[in-house]
């Protein structure tokens, strides 16, 4: 301890007079360092941006049990959550408050054809049973 505070005695005029003899401005200096501090942030807030812009923060694993489909931002804290979970699929509202499911369904292979069958059965026109209208 007392080694290491003599040597600092030692080295301090030394390093003193090696300021002294560096001509040093200090508004060239600064303006190098606020540039290079504005180049990283600038760097750290763009990844930032192409990351939340993506979605992907982190690598996503295959084999998982919840899988998040699609969020939609209805208002500041109120969003609807579309989730996968165990074959099924959820549809989930969230506020500050609490969550709801909204609605559950199987998810199956053939969803958008069960939905267009049930689109056209619902728009054809209903069969006329009877005479046939000639008379």
């Amino acid at each position: 301890m007392v080694r290491a505070f003599l040597l600092s005695f030692i080295l301090l005029p030394t390093a003193a007079y090696a300021l002294n003899a560096v001509e040093t401005d200090i508004v060239p200096m600064s303006l190098k360092v606020m540039g290079g501090l504005t180049l990283v942030l600038g760097l750290v807030l763009l990844i930032y941006a192409l990351l939340k812009k993506s979605g992907r923060w982190l690598p996503t694993a295959q084999n998982r049990e919840i899988n998040l489909i699609e969020v939609r931002y209805l208002a500041p804290k109120k969003a609807l959550y579309l989730l996968e979970v165990n074959g099924s699929r959820l549809l989930i509202s969230g506020t500050n408050e609490r969550m709801e499911t909204l609605a559950q369904w199987p998810l199956g292979k053939s969803t958008a054809s069960a939905f267009d069958q049930v689109l056209n059965d619902e728009a054809a026109p209903p069969l006329r049973s009877g005479r046939s209208g000639g008379e």
